[in-house]
């Protein structure tokens, strides 16, 4: 009898052993004071993130448990819920994304650092290069693919501009990867809050969502609106779920129907939304979604793929081409920018099945020059080149003066003449100007030659016939292509009418309609920008 007891007790202890482990359930507990593990004490639990940003706990325990927890007065809690990937439902994303402005102006990204959350991205892809990433599934795990969805989405987003393959919609971006779904393409909200934090700590760009939840949780919605606040934008697939009814509820799954998200849906080639794609008001932009090339993971380098998560990276990838164009602006206005600036293919403004429209690329480098303004391509050149990089806020200021430092630069750097000297013959430029290493590397070509007082007057506005005299003198062109005098104007005594005739010749200078060129006027940069663009372009 004796030995029965203990056989019993033994089985009991095992089945309730098994019981209580089957039992533990993932939990997100909020401290409304503070993460403070002593309010903790007495309940056994497994931490698997710390959200310092929002006062919050990912940990495991037994649903009993998480009853205590609740009843205290300044914590409360949620369950953790499941996120998936969007994607398993060619190339004609580039040319849709500038239909409005159909010249290469040459963004590409540079500077700007996108993170791909999903399942993470196919490290030693030809076609990919990753900066770097975590794993917040398994802490100190590789962040390496081993689904596929990840490193299509990374592709769209930053394929290189090589021989390979496919091109990124923004091919020099830094790209990072944030592993937190699994092979399945499974995963848990927490994991996908771990990786935001990462994200915010990391001083991220951009953060592309394609993936989606049926059930928002505090946890999520607070780690998403305190990113949006520190400046990084999130896009997110709006879901693939669509039954094809229209309705007047707003099927946008989470998170990206959370207002400081931004939510993508799919068309096809039609230009027609495509037949899975959610719907709703919280739609804030759409993508080409169907049948896209891009890379992917084993013995398949490339693959094609249909899906909102296809259309979400189009979407990211441009918005990045915005942020290196325009760095100073808050990612609100960028996000206004490209509402403006997206090609509206429903009922006129926002509406359900479209949002704002089709996304387009940024149309001008600078917000004060617009495509019909009769100097944008010499500006637009000028600031591909790196020439030219305006003023705060992406202002060019076309029609402000030129000063006389400012030239020597713009020469300097067309040139490439920057030495590290930080000093002049001239008294009056200070070492610390920005000008003072073109000027001086101008000065050794005798491109510059200053004033006979020993100044260069580097703040002075400089005329149009000081501008062709300087640029005059970068050029290698015999004394033979100076033409007559065709400018009723000129005075063939002056400095710089031999000047003024030779870009004349070249094409590079025209007058004014009454036949004058007036060479003691101050020049404009818009001016500048346009003799430059015509000497140096072709």
């Amino acid at each position: 009898m004796k030995k029965l007891t203990i056989l019993f007790l033994f089985l009991m202890t095992f089945f309730t052993t098994s019981v209580s482990a089957s039992e533990l359930e993932r939990y997100i507990v909020h401290f409304e004071q503070g993460i403070d593990y002593d309010l903790l004490q007495g309940i056994d639990y497994e931490v698997y993130h710390e959200f310092k940003f929002i006062n919050r706990l990912a940990i495991s325990l037994n649903p009993l448990d998480a009853e205590t927890i609740k009843q205290h007065p300044t914590v409360s809690i949620e369950k953790d819920q499941e996120v998936t990937i969007e994607g398993q439902v060619v190339d004609y994303q580039h040319t849709w994304i500038k239909l409005k402005n159909e010249k290469d102006l040459g963004m590409t990204g540079t500077g700007v650092k996108v993170a791909v959350l999903d399942t993470g991205i196919r490290t030693d892809h030809p076609d990919l290069s990753v900066a770097g990433g975590i794993n917040t599934i398994s802490e100190g795990v590789s962040y390496d693919d081993d689904n596929g969805h990840g490193t299509h989405v990374a592709g769209v987003i930053a394929a290189l501009d090589n021989d390979l393959g496919i091109k990124g919609i923004s091919p020099r971006v830094e790209l990072y990867a944030i592993k937190a779904l699994d092979e399945h393409g499974e995963g848990k909200q927490t994991d996908i809050i771990a990786g935001i934090q990462w994200a915010i700590e990391n001083d991220i760009d951009l953060i592309n969502l394609s993936l989606t939840t049926e059930v928002s949780t505090e946890a999520l919605k607070s780690i998403l609106e305190y990113s949006y606040k520190q400046g990084i934008i999130s896009v997110a697939a709006s879901g693939n779920n669509y039954d094809g009814v229209l309705k007047n509820e707003d099927t946008v799954m989470y998170p990206a129907k959370y207002p400081f998200v931004i939510a993508v849906g799919s068309i096809g080639h039609e230009k027609l939304p495509s037949y899975f794609s959610q719907q709703g008001k919280s739609l804030e932009f759409v993508a080409p979604g169907e049948v896209i090339l891009s890379t992917y993971i084993d013995d398949l380098p490339y693959m094609e793929l249909s899906g909102t998560s296809m259309a979400t990276p189009i979407v990211t990838g441009v918005l990045s081409l915005y942020k290196e164009v325009y760095p100073s602006l808050p990612a609100l206005e960028i996000r206004s920018l490209a509402q403006e600036n997206s090609l509206d293919l429903g009922v006129p403004g926002r509406d359900i099945l479209y949002g704002y429209g089709l996304i387009q690329s940024p149309s001008s480098w600078f917000l004060d020059v617009v495509n019909e303004d009769w100097y944008f391509d010499a500006v637009q050149f000028l600031r591909r080149e790196g020439l030219a990089v305006g003023f705060d806020r992406s202002l060019y200021k076309p029609q402000q003066l030129v000063t006389r430092a400012e030239l020597a630069t713009f020469i300097g750097r067309m040139l490439e003449v920057e030495t590290d000297s930080k000093t002049t013959p001239f008294t009056d430029v200070p070492e610390e100007s920005f000008a003072t290493p073109y000027i001086s590397g101008l000065v050794e070509r005798g491109i510059i030659k200053g004033y006979p007082d020993n100044t260069y007057r580097p703040g002075q506005p400089i005329t149009r016939g000081e501008v062709a005299t300087l640029i005059a003198r970068t050029l290698d062109i015999i004394e033979d292509s100076i033409k007559t005098q065709v400018f009723s104007d000129l005075n063939e005594k002056a400095f710089y009418y031999e000047a003024v005739q030779l870009l004349t010749g070249t094409g590079a200078i025209e007058g004014y309609p009454d036949n004058t060129f007036r060479p003691t006027n101050s020049a404009t940069r818009a001016e500048v920008a346009v003799i430059l663009y015509r000497l140096y372009a072709k």
